[in-house]
């Protein structure tokens, strides 16, 4: 198997307050999926770091960014309900639309079996 292996970032408190706060103030809902693996990588460093100690002004900010954070998860989790009811109900559809063309089909399998085309041959003896 292979292990992967992450470097580790540094940064003051500072430095982490002010990439969290960058961080929190994407708009994820507007990402491309290259943009969104971009972004959770940006995040896997941000998780990973080692982070010096923190002044009380260091803390109170971290604590807005953690604010800004769970709302951001609170807004993701309503996307994701809003995106799995649209998949329902276009699973729905397609079951519907499956349905029509499973009874067009039987209807064309009846009209097929009761068409038959005879074919007359007439032999005349000289």
């Amino acid at each position: 198997t292979r292990m992967r292996w992450r470097r580790q970032v540094s940064f003051t408190c500072k430095e982490f307050s002010e990439k969290l706060k960058n961080f929190t103030a994407v708009n994820i809902t507007s990402l491309s999926t290259d943009g969104l693996t971009d972004y959770i990588n940006q995040g896997k460093i941000i998780v990973d770091a080692v982070v010096a100690p923190c002044t009380a002004e260091d803390k109170n900010s971290l604590e807005e960014n953690k604010a800004t954070l769970v709302t951001q998860k609170d807004t993701v989790m309503e996307k994701i309900k809003e995106v799995a009811k649209e998949i329902n109900a276009t699973k729905q559809e397609i079951e519907k639309v499956e349905e029509q063309i499973t009874e067009i089909i039987e209807q064309i399998e009846i009209l097929s079996a009761t068409t038959t085309t005879t074919t007359t041959t007439t032999t005349i003896s000289t």
